[in-house]
C-alpha cells in the first residue's frame, strides 16, 4: 500500500468542513491506497468533492502543513459521518 496526503482549502481556516469538522488547511488526512486512483475514490466516499489537493510521499512539502496528520480516512470512517457520497468499490461499503 502506498501512503497519499490529502489537503483542505483555505476556506476552511474559516469555516467549517460540511463533512469532517477538523478539517484545516493547516494538516492533512492520510489515505492508504494501491494508487492515486484508489485513494482519490477513497476520500471521495468519506469527504465528496470538500477537499483541495492529493499527494504522494514524494510530492508532499508537509513545511506548509504544520498540523501535520489531523486524521488517516480509517478513522474517518470510523466516525460514520453524514455523507452522500459513499461507494462501494474493492470491497468496502
Amino acid at each position: 500500500m502506498t501512503k497519499f496526503y490529502v489537503t483542505f482549502g483555505t476556506k476552511y481556516a474559516d469555516e467549517p468542513h460540511p463533512h469532517f469538522p477538523a478539517a484545516h488547511p493547516d494538516g492533512w488526512v492520510e489515505v492508504e491506497a494501491e494508487n492515486e486512483s484508489v485513494a482519490r475514490q477513497i476520500i471521495y466516499d468519506l469527504l465528496g468533492d470538500k477537499w483541495a489537493f492529493i499527494y504522494s510521499e514524494d510530492s508532499i512539502e508537509k513545511i506548509f502543513f504544520p498540523a501535520g496528520c489531523i486524521a488517516t480516512a480509517e478513522q474517518i470512517k470510523k466516525l460514520n459521518l453524514p455523507t452522500l457520497y459513499k461507494n462501494t468499490i474493492n470491497g468496502r461499503s
